[in-house]
């Protein structure tokens, strides 16, 4: 876990550096282990409605394709949305259930820092009876994760060895 007091663009430029060196093994290895957590980590049977970030595979992100099966298996019913987000799309107005987010960086209070863009910031400040998730490796955890007002804390964060929970 880094230590060090790093502002939002330090810790970006650090944690993507570290993520891009990982291996594609270790991204498939740890990608299964994060879903078998997350399939356990939360009761899906009451879920209506989950919106899963897309991920980028080139950036070693958690791979989030097999998500909606994983959901499946737990409750058929479950409507996914997979969203793909940019600066410029607007958030969707559908009220969610639960919401899978990407982050760079999260802490032991749930914060976490993304790209930069606020997209998902936008959205997380739309629905707020959504349970917010993220997926992370263990190695994206910092000690602490500067935050500003406008910045929307999570509700679990599930790594291949742990599931933080608020």
């Amino acid at each position: 876990m880094y230590t060090i007091r790093m502002g939002k663009a330090e810790l970006r430029d650090r944690f993507i550096e570290l993520r891009d060196d990982l291996s594609a093994t270790d991204v498939k290895a740890w990608t299964n282990q994060i879903l078998l957590s997350l399939a356990t980590a939360y009761d899906w049977a009451s879920v209506g409605s989950v919106h899963v970030y897309k991920s980028v595979l080139k950036w070693n992100e958690v791979d989030t394709s097999s998500v909606e099966s994983m959901l499946h298996s737990r409750n058929p019913a479950i409507e996914v949305t997979y969203g793909n987000p940019n600066r410029s799309m607007p958030t969707p107005a559908k009220q969610f259930d639960v919401i899978i987010i990407p982050l760079l960086v999260f802490d032991s209070n749930l914060n976490r820092i993304g790209f930069g863009g606020g997209w998902y910031d936008r959205f997380l400040s739309t629905q707020p009876n959504a349970t917010k998730i993220g997926l992370a490796y263990s190695m994206q955890q910092a000690e602490s994760v500067p935050t500003k007002s406008h910045d929307v804390p999570l509700d679990m964060v599930v790594t291949q060895s742990q599931v933080f929970k608020a």
